[in-house]
């Protein structure tokens, strides 16, 4: 079995390879590299440095070779090697540029590599020094450039500048708002700590470090008040300028154009922090604080005593009380505690609120909610003479005065008779309203305990009670179902003329009543109490002479 080849690449010098690290060929028009037989290895041909790349990379112009862009090892004719550069032959302050031609220099460079490179600076001369990072000649402490090639003076004290009148830094003073250097002027003081005039608050003339006032200027209109320059009476600080700005004429003091705190005599602060002479409508002027007060809400004008003057009956609906001196609300309107009266509901006349009326208009009645109505609701009736909704009798649903009923309500269990609603049959009127039910048994009554008539197969007794039988002495009458009183010489009846049982003393009689004595040809038996026959001979007898003959 054939053994497998496998192709690995040359180290990156190498165009071809015997081995990793072995070159056998180089390239040199496209790698610019010759092959090296000691080391066989592919090396970067004269003018070029490797990179460690494949392709070698161009030196300086100036170099002949050279192991980085900055680091020759040897230079062309015309140029002489300097450390690791090449530099020109030429003058100072100029160097020889691609085409061996000797050009200036940056204007800060006494030598420079190449048109944006100084290698070398004139301290003594051009007052400048190497900046490594920058590679150019920067002006020593105490001098700015100019664009110049020498370095000029900063100004007296400053030990860094940027120009002429642009100090950063001070030798002697403080920086202060000119970017120059010297004592702080007004209204700064002086930063020891990075020697800067720092500005005082807007308000002092001078300051110190805390930032409170020493003092203030007259000119600013400004007085010391603890630590602070505070405006003088009559002028006010918009707190941005130090000169403060005098009130409007009729203020004595401010805080602003257009906020007075106090007024002159003769004016009014208002609600608008204005000092007026008028306070206008609905407020007065109060002499003693010197205030623009609000008159009583009612008001339209009002004194000082915050009575009212005048009153709005266009806008407010209100009109003068000569009495109270405030402004009652118009016919119509009722007191809403503000400003404008508030309209009554539809049909009142006078009201309350709205929801309370004192009085109706025309063909409007007053219920008893103090709602005025065109037509009284169930169980009152319309007024004309009180122009009032008055109640109905209670046992009424609609009616048309305090006595005669129209009509009654069945849930009221009542019917209308004779202009009254009678309770219906099984209730009765207990002086409310709904009609009160009767007991079961009862078909009328006048309370739950009195019945008047009883329902069918019950028996009104005596004591107005309904019963399903008669007590003894009384029949029961199935016509009208009433208990009545037997006879009173009946013990036992069945009706108004059928006695069955007498009374003691009394005797019953073929005609089934009973009598105080027997007819003729009867005696009385007074065990039984009946008038039985004589025996047929007799006109009269007694009980012996009917008993004997039986006997014998």
């Amino acid at each position: 079995m054939a053994s497998a080849f496998i192709c690995k690449q040359c180290y990156y010098d190498c165009y071809a390879c015997l081995d990793y690290g072995q070159c056998s060929t180089c390239n040199l028009t496209v790698d610019f590299r010759i092959l090296d037989k000691t080391s066989n290895r592919c090396v970067c041909q004269l003018g070029y440095y490797d990179s460690y790349a494949q392709i070698c990379v161009q030196c300086p112009y100036n170099c002949t070779k050279c192991t980085a862009p900055d680091i020759c090892q040897t230079c062309i004719s015309g140029y002489a090697l300097s450390k690791t550069l090449c530099l020109s032959l030429c003058a100072a302050r100029l160097f020889r540029d691609n085409n061996s031609n000797c050009v200036a220099c940056p204007y800060d460079c006494y030598t420079c590599y190449d048109s944006s490179r100084c290698l070398t600076c004139n301290k003594l001369t051009d007052f400048r020094i190497y900046n490594s990072t920058s590679k150019r000649c920067v002006p020593i402490d105490g001098y700015f450039d100019n664009n110049a090639t020498v370095s000029v003076a900063c100004p007296t004290n400053c030990s860094l500048c940027l120009s002429l009148t642009v100090c950063l830094q001070c030798s002697n003073g403080y920086l202060g708002p000119t970017q120059l250097c010297g004592d702080c002027p007004i209204r700064y003081y002086s930063n020891n700590q990075n020697k800067t005039c720092i500005k005082c608050p807007y308000d002092c003339y001078s300051c110190d470090s805390n930032n409170s006032c020493l003092s203030c200027s007259l000119s600013d209109n400004r007085a010391l008040s603890s630590s602070r320059c505070v405006a003088i009476l009559g002028y006010y600080s918009d707190e941005t300028n130090s000169i403060c700005i005098q009130c409007p004429i009729t203020c004595i003091s401010c805080n602003s154009s257009s906020l007075c705190t106090a007024c002159k005599p003769g004016n009014f602060l208002d609600l608008n922090n204005q000092c007026v002479a008028d306070c206008g409508l609905r407020f007065f002027g109060n002499s003693t604080i010197s205030k623009c007060q609000k008159c009583h809400y009612s008001c339209y004008t009002c004194n000082i005593s915050n009575l009212c003057l005048s009153c709005n009956g266009t806008t407010d609906f209100r009109t003068l009380n000569s009495t109270s001196k405030m402004c009652d609300p118009s016919k119509g309107f009722y007191e809403s505690n503000i400003s404008v009266s508030a309209p009554c509901p539809t049909c009142c006349a006078t009201c309350l609120s709205s929801t309370e009326c004192t009085s109706c208009q025309p063909s409007c009645f007053l219920n008893l909610n103090l709602s005025c109505l065109t037509s009284c609701p169930d169980r009152f009736f319309q007024n004309i003479q009180t122009w009032t909704c008055s109640a109905c009798p209670y046992y009424c649903l609609t009616c048309d005065s305090s006595r005669n009923c129209l009509t009654c309500s069945p849930n009221d269990f009542r019917t209308l008779f004779s202009k009254n609603c009678i309770p219906n049959d099984g209730y009765y009127d207990n002086l409310v309203q709904v009609a009160v039910p009767c007991q079961l048994v009862c078909k009328t009554c006048t309370s739950f305990t009195v019945c008047k008539t009883c329902v069918n197969g019950y028996y009104l007794r005596n004591d107005n009670k309904c019963y399903s039988y008669c007590l003894t002495s009384t029949y029961a009458d199935n016509s009208s179902w009433i208990c009545n009183n037997c006879p009173v010489s009946c013990a036992i009846c069945q009706n108004a003329t059928y006695c069955t049982v007498c009374t003691t003393g009394n005797y019953m009689r073929s005609d089934n009543m009973c009598y105080s004595n027997c007819l003729e040809r009867y005696y009385p038996d007074n065990d039984q109490l009946t008038c039985n026959n004589c025996p047929y001979d007799c006109y009269t007898c007694n009980m012996m002479a009917a008993v004997l003959p039986a006997m014998l």
